[in-house]
């Protein structure tokens, strides 16, 4: 599997696509994650483990959830730990061509271990400002969002925990398109 990681509003999800239109199997955790806070299954757990009160008709609370994560309380460290453990047991379970998961950074050693290269996008922070505009995110949650997902690939050189390192700037981004410069190792290709 491969990850591609970077900033909000870096093209991660733009390439994703492309590469969904192309045949390959692919995950966009975030919308995963969404999926999970509807999950009655997930909400139960989430009411037994933590609290009960970050779970409304059997989902969990977008809003209590936010409400968590911008006071950076320890019921939210405990809530992202068990996102965390329930993506490794999909990712460990699923194959998946392509996984955008842009908090990688953050995840258990073991969730990496399951990726045998992780695409790290680069774009100019101008162009990344005007699409950061275009998904009207609630402008309270904003920075500590910027803050959760920032890392910067750059300063882990060519390898992250032993993984080969790929920078994904707009050009090579363009190249791939026109050359399907990547080889996946899927059979879509072969």
């Amino acid at each position: 599997m491969i990850a591609i990681v970077g900033k909000i509003a870096s093209g991660k999800t733009r390439i994703l696509n492309y590469l969904k239109r192309k045949g390959h199997k692919v995950l966009d955790v975030d919308r995963f994650i969404v999926k999970l806070y509807k999950s009655k299954q997930f909400a139960l757990l989430v009411s037994k483990t933590i609290n009960p009160k970050l779970v409304v008709n059997q989902k969990v609370d977008k809003s209590r959830i936010k409400i968590e994560l911008t006071s950076q309380s320890k019921i939210w460290k405990i809530f992202e730990n068990l996102v965390h453990n329930v993506i490794f047991h999909h990712l460990e379970t699923h194959y998946y061509h392509f996984v955008e998961i842009p908090i990688l950074f953050k995840m258990p050693l073991r969730v990496g271990k399951l990726f045998n290269e992780i695409w790290y996008l680069k774009i100019d922070e101008n162009t990344r400002r005007n699409y950061l505009k275009l998904k009207k995110i609630d402008p309270v949650i904003l920075p500590i969002l910027e803050n959760e997902n920032n890392c910067d690939w750059e300063r882990f050189g060519d390898f992250f925990n032993g993984i080969k390192l790929v920078n994904i700037s707009m050009k090579k981004y363009v190249k791939i398109q026109k050359k399907l410069l990547y080889d996946c190792k899927c059979q879509i290709n072969k």
